[in-house]
């Protein structure tokens, strides 16, 4: 199974991209048709936005939306670099994918663009934050989609159990998950805490409290056999094991974890800032709010975002690469941030957008929990050219850990497994 995997994403790799073309070409009244690959839909990318650009350029551009479920987008895309014909010019990847196929030279390096159109001082650090170490830029931001921890206010009061402040520890956190968990006199169970297995809201943030990463500093050989890991490990199941962590079942026959937290069924929960909507929605009179992630064991605190972001096609036509940027730059300006400060499910990149949400007034109170951390503790999801593969590796060991198996047999499992997916990458593109 190991190689065909790894044989798979080999050969993505080694094809020769550049050579490919868009589909873009006049339409019959002599505009240049322009495809925006916008997986998720209204769902994902405020509505507004595509339409006020249509209007603003209904005389150069046919301006069509290509709005795929993400996952089968994500395929699509992959196909149409392998096919090198009516590749879609500009789309949304989430940011693993986005190095993936810069490494590959599926698509533009933006550095030079972002230069001489962006000013930078306007934005957050996650404005280029998709900078591989060469200097290339491989993408510009959809969207923030960061991690805070959300807190039920009335279940604190409930146990008499004081808020806690942003100077928080992980060891405080979870010593508070304890004190949180109980069964209400109508037999309701409450959950004192509640994160996943996978990275962004899981193993990620557990490895960089003990200051750890499943990976060498290069990428390219396993990190799983540090004993920092084993700790991270043992941290992350010692709440499961006191009961402390909403079993699965049960989670899945509530709805998930949004579900359950506005349900007041969970004390607090490790969450996405795509999560802050449908709590909302769910309950809009439940009295909660956010706090930055705590300070780790290892004395550094850190915030992790998921930049969702744009990218351009390396092939893409000279007729739609005007019109491409010209998308990229009403994106990313201030008419378009602030319709995402107020419309979309994720945050927006520009500082000023980001201060009209601050003072929005939306639940949580502090929602700015979420960002405020970026620029000072921020970090990414690992980003590079094998963790499309790599990531899963280390989500399969920890759902096996959650689930209560051996974390010493899983940590050597997916050691193992790791270093042979990355071996079998790099000998297969040297």
């Amino acid at each position: 199974m190991k190689k065909i995997i790894s044989a798979a994403v080999a050969a993505v790799m080694s094809l020769t991209l550049l050579a490919g073309c868009s589909g873009g070409d006049k339409s019959a009244n002599g505009k240049t048709k322009l495809l925006l690959g916008l997986p998720g839909g209204d769902g994902l990318t405020p509505w507004k936005i595509v339409e006020n650009f249509k209007e603003a350029n209904k005389d150069k551009y046919v301006v069509e939306e290509d709005t795929s479920a993400w996952s089968d987008f994500t395929q699509k895309i992959k196909l149409q670099f392998v096919s090198k014909n009516d590749v879609t010019p500009v789309f949304v990847t989430d940011s693993m994918q986005a190095i993936s196929f810069g490494a590959q030279g599926a698509v533009m390096d933006l550095q030079s663009w972002v230069d001489e159109k962006i000013d930078k001082t306007l934005y957050n650090k996650a404005l280029t934050t998709l900078t591989d170490k060469e200097g290339h830029l491989w993408g510009v931001p959809h969207g923030l989609n960061s991690i805070a921890m959300v807190i039920n206010k009335d279940i604190f009061a409930e146990k008499g159990v004081e808020i806690p402040t942003e100077d928080w520890t992980w060891q405080e956190m979870l010593d508070l998950a304890k004190k949180l968990t109980f069964t209400r006199a109508d037999g309701t169970k409450v959950y004192g805490i509640n994160y996943t297995s996978n990275i962004t809201q899981g193993w990620l943030p557990f490895m960089s409290a003990v200051g750890v990463q499943p990976y060498k500093d290069d990428f390219r050989n396993s990190n799983l056999d540090d004993p920092k890991v084993k700790d991270a490990m043992v941290k992350y199941r010692w709440a499961i094991d006191e009961g402390l962590v909403m079993p699965a079942a049960e989670l899945s026959a509530i709805g998930g974890a949004e579900q359950a937290f506005a349900n007041g069924q969970i004390a607090m929960a490790l969450l996405q800032a795509s999560s802050i909507k449908p709590i909302n929605n769910f309950a809009p009179d439940l009295n909660y709010d956010a706090i930055m992630m705590p300070i780790g064991w290892n004395g550094e605190r850190t915030c992790i975002y998921v930049p969702n972001s744009w990218q351009v096609y390396a092939g893409v036509s000279e007729d739609e690469k005007e019109g491409v940027l010209a998308w990229l730059e009403y994106f990313l300006s201030e008419e378009a941030q602030m319709i995402i400060a107020n419309e979309g499910s994720s945050f927006p990149c520009m500082i000023k957008a980001l201060d009209a949400v601050t003072n929005s007034g939306r639940k949580p109170e502090h929602i700015d929990a979420f960002y405020k951390g970026i620029n000072e503790y921020g970090l990414t999801l690992l980003e590079n050219p094998t963790s499309g593969t790599t990531r899963s590796v280390v989500d399969t060991m920890t759902s096996k850990i959650k689930a209560g198996d051996d974390i010493d047999a899983r940590i050597a499992e997916a050691h193992q497994t790791m270093q042979d997916e990355l071996d079998y990458f790099y000998e297969s593109n040297e």
